[in-house]
């Protein structure tokens, strides 16, 4: 299983080259080293701290293949790789932020009549208060959903990224 294969390879660069201490150099309970095992995934930013602070080749962690030490031959292709990632990443999230925002556009088009009629409340002398924490509460519903699509959106990116990194 690859996600075996490479937390065996990061435990070659501690000591004492256990699960335990994999755990405590990644900055993780022990059981989440036994879960990723168990789900066949891993964080992508855990190993790719890991392997930037004790300079290990990407290609070496994946495969078994190459020097397990990045060394200058393997710096300007991982330098690549990485900048061609990060590149790909925020061209994602761009789209994804302008999904979001033409959906804010959206919902502030369709509701810009019943958000009028709210200001014209509010601006009422006799308006009750109790009119006014429902136009609140209304507004701050509709927000938190907003909020909810957002995070849905980041989750479902880094699901596939952790997928892409399993070779899913």
């Amino acid at each position: 299983m690859l996600i075996n294969n490479i937390l065996d390879r990061l435990k070659e660069h501690i000591e004492p080259r256990t699960d335990a201490a994999l755990a405590r150099a990644l900055n993780v309970d022990p059981q989440n080293i036994v879960n990723w095992r168990k789900r066949g995934t891993i964080p992508a930013e855990k190993i790719y701290k890991f392997s930037m602070e004790k300079n290990l080749s990407f290609d070496w962690l994946f495969t078994g293949q190459e020097s397990h030490t990045g060394g200058i031959e393997n710096m300007a292709a991982e330098a690549d790789w990485q900048m061609k990632a990060i590149v790909e990443q925020l061209s994602k999230r761009m789209d994804e932020m302008q999904i979001l925002v033409n959906r804010v556009m959206d919902v502030v088009s369709r509701d810009k009549d019943e958000m009028g009629k709210m200001w014209g409340v509010l601006n009422t002398k006799d308006a009750s208060l109790a009119t006014v924490n429902a136009s609140i509460k209304e507004i701050t519903v509709r927000l938190l959903d907003i909020r909810e699509d957002m995070n849905r959106a980041a989750d479902e990116k880094d699901v596939r990224l952790l997928k892409k990194v399993a070779g899913d």
